[in-house]
């Protein structure tokens, strides 16, 4: 998805493949630790790309509800941490 994103913003370049590839490699330690500790930061990036994408196709109407999503959860989130209080699980 974001080799998509970058190959629309940047028409013509070769290396994208290369730099998306380093990308997935120094970044697949976090999301595997997200992923672990069942946490929904990778869900928000993967709507907020989509919704990202969905914009530069000119889809407009898909890409207002998917970063709409995305904010409601980070949100909500937050919300449930504050209520937990600190310390607490």
């Amino acid at each position: 998805l974001i080799r998509r994103i970058f190959g629309h913003l940047y028409p013509g370049r070769r290396r994208l493949g290369l730099l998306a590839f380093l990308a997935g490699l120094l970044s697949g330690r976090f999301f595997l630790n997200n992923l672990n500790l069942l946490q929904m930061n990778s869900l928000v990036l993967l709507l907020v790309l989509l919704g990202v994408y969905a914009h530069l196709l000119e889809k407009h109407r898909l890409a207002g509800p998917l970063l709409v999503v995305a904010a409601f959860i980070r949100r909500g989130v937050q919300d449930g941490a504050a209520a937990r209080g600190p310390g607490r699980p």
